[in-house]
């Protein structure tokens, strides 16, 4: 049973390793996101996509979509787990109590996962400027 609030809390964690670790993180997630994010981008280009320009911002927008979403999962998570490990510390907590941990968004990462598919599909499908018909 968790107890209803903490009196004291004693942190013997070097805050600073912490702090590495939460920006090595976000900069780890930016990094994959864009990768990512540039796939539909460079298929477009390949192709000599006539909407490229259009493509580009809508992978900018998805991406940064993506990485917010994937941050702000990776801090609510590393935060209950913090905490967690600290009341579990303290001996008056079952550590296979998980109740109150943080659930994972997955409506909206099945929303970003059909976008980054229109995206792709968007970039594969069209076609390229030189094979349009001209007047």
């Amino acid at each position: 049973m968790r107890p209803p609030f903490c009196l004291a809390n004693a942190e013997s964690v070097d805050p600073t390793v912490s702090n590495l670790m939460t920006v090595l993180a976000c900069i780890g997630i930016i990094l994959a996101v864009g990768a990512v994010a540039f796939v539909p981008v460079i298929i477009a280009w390949r192709r000599g996509h006539r909407q490229s320009e259009a493509l580009m911002a809508a992978a900018v927008l998805w991406g940064v979509l993506a990485a917010v979403s994937a941050i702000s999962t990776t801090l609510e998570q590393m935060k209950y787990s913090h905490q967690h490990q600290l009341l579990v510390q303290s001996g008056y907590y079952d550590p296979n109590d998980v109740t109150d941990a943080p659930q994972s968004p997955w409506v909206t990462w099945a929303i970003l996962a059909g976008g980054y598919g229109v995206l792709v599909l968007w970039a594969a499908l069209a076609r390229p400027a030189s094979q349009e018909s001209r007047p």
